[in-house]
């Protein structure tokens, strides 16, 4: 992070040489300098919602309810709660945003 106009932190994004490469493909790695100078990094091999680290069903459930908000307003908590039965469901039209 840099200081902007008025002194505002800011953020940059410098692409790692040879990360497109990385597999698996979806990892990142986080890098920060504190105020004090000091360097903290992170590298995540394995990012939340992949096999190798994968959401619990209330993760799923909320980040489902969060996308699907803006679209179907009120109905969503309950849309959301339905992504965990997917699997047992016969039909979509059983999804209780689509029910009346």
């Amino acid at each position: 992070m840099t200081n902007g106009a008025g002194g505002a932190q800011q953020d940059h994004h410098d692409p790692e040489p040879g990360a497109h490469k990385a597999r698996p493909a979806r990892q990142a790695i986080v890098e920060m300098e504190l105020t004090s100078g000091k360097t903290c990094a992170h590298h995540a091999k394995a990012v939340r919602g992949t096999p190798d680290n994968p959401m619990t069903a209330q993760e799923i459930e909320d980040k489902a309810t969060d996308l699907i908000k803006p679209i179907i307003g009120r109905n969503a908590p309950q849309a959301g709660a339905a992504c965990g039965a997917l699997d047992t469901l016969r039909s979509v039209r059983d999804l209780p945003l689509l029910q009346g």
